[in-house]
């Protein structure tokens, strides 16, 4: 039997309150989270308006998840985002790929019910973000993709390779434009891991956000608070 649609708005709305606002996560209400899908929203998660969520999808603590992108893990491939990572509008996963050696990339066996051995698409594996990203406007991942901690993807980029810790990336495809850091204050930092910390910790230490990794005497205060972890 059929529910009535607003009976199965309902259900799908108390479904994913239930499921997923817990740790005091943030959803805007028409943000669309497929409530039978494996979704996990950290603590804190922020998303916009308009994005959709599914498939096998992992968000980490703070993160937040602007308007209208579009986060499908898919049932086979898993997609993982780290904690506080900044996802611009309009940005989006892609997790599989259409064959462009056969002869045609439509979809025709999944549409017309075709005994075929092989599928329409393929995917290059899961793809993980990691901590502290900043992903711009309209940016795309594609499967298969690992995103370091600290890393910036560029407005409107397509990224298809591995992005290092904290590199920079733009364009079409995606190609490196610079490190945020020098080599020294990137493995300081990844030593660190301060995304790890409790709130309590990052509350206390709240000054090391203040450090301008570019200048000489605040790598120093950088260094040191890491030798004394």
């Amino acid at each position: 039997m059929k529910l009535p649609l607003f009976v199965s708005k309902l259900v799908s709305k108390v479904v994913i309150y239930f499921k997923y606002r817990i740790h005091n996560s943030k959803i805007s209400s028409n943000a669309k989270i497929f409530p039978f899908d494996n979704v996990v929203l950290g603590k804190n998660v922020s998303v916009g308006e308009g994005a959709v969520l599914s498939g096998n999808l992992f968000v980490g603590d703070y993160t937040h998840i602007n308007r209208n992108c579009d986060f499908s893990g898919g049932r086979s491939v898993d997609v993982v985002l780290g904690k506080f990572c900044s996802v611009a509008s309009g940005t989006s996963i892609i997790n599989s790929n259409h064959y462009t050696n056969r002869i045609t990339t439509y979809g025709i066996k999944e549409e017309l019910g075709l005994n075929c051995k092989k599928k329409d698409y393929y995917e290059k594996g899961p793809i993980t973000i990691g901590n502290d990203v900043w992903i711009g406007r309209d940016a795309i991942i594609l499967s298969g993709v690992r995103i370091g901690n600290g890393a910036i993807v560029a407005a409107s980029a397509v990224v298809s390779k591995d992005v290092d810790d904290y590199e920079i990336v733009g364009g079409i495809p995606a190609k490196h434009i610079k490190y945020r850091f020098s080599e020294e204050v990137r493995t300081l930092l990844l030593s660190l891991k301060w995304w790890d910390w409790s709130e309590k910790k990052i509350r206390d230490n709240s000054l090391i956000f203040d450090l301008d990794l570019t200048n000489q005497d605040d790598i120093k205060k950088l260094r040191d608070i890491v030798n004394k972890k």
